[in-house]
């Protein structure tokens, strides 16, 4: 019994020391173009968190990350963002899948700051979505519009299926 006990309690702290956690935001100011270079890192780890953890568009803590996600990418110098709308039309109904995008848009272009052509990021951005709606543990509603684009995707037609 003691054994067994001992066992659960391992798996549960090995779950507990692997979980996202999310980052520390609050404390990043976002005012100048020093700012918001210093918060690279922190921009990755919110994305990291974002592209993690379930879907929910009732929880405060991801909504706030993506926010925060969303005020960075609209401040920074050093990077520009495009919002293609054949993309944003799969995912405009919902805002947590929204701020997951953002955050594939980030993450790609932290991690690639040589790639600068704007229909590579967003190509790039959106098969780290469908990676992310792809996987059954994040929850993701699958509409017909997300299906089509995973079917795309796995066709690796995803760029044509755009049209961008």
């Amino acid at each position: 019994m003691k054994k067994t006990l001992f066992i659960l309690l391992a798996i549960v702290t090995g779950f507990n020391a692997f979980s996202q956690s999310p980052p520390q935001i609050d404390s990043v100011k976002l005012v100048t173009k020093e700012d918001f270079r210093a918060a690279e890192p922190v921009v990755l780890q919110a994305g990291s968190y974002l592209l993690s953890t379930p879907s929910d568009q009732n929880n405060p803590v991801r909504l706030k990350v993506g926010q925060f996600i969303f005020k960075w990418m609209d401040g920074t110098p050093d990077f520009t963002f495009t919002m293609e709308q054949n993309v944003l039309k799969y995912i405009e109904a919902d805002l947590d899948l929204m701020t997951v995008y953002f955050a594939c848009l980030t993450t790609y272009s932290l991690q690639n700051k040589s790639v600068t052509d704007a229909k590579t990021v967003t190509l790039k951005a959106v098969e780290k979505l469908v990676a992310y709606i792809d996987n059954s543990s994040n929850h993701v509603n699958m509409n017909e519009g997300l299906k089509k684009l995973s079917k795309a995707n796995k066709k690796g037609d995803l760029e044509n299926f755009l049209s961008f």
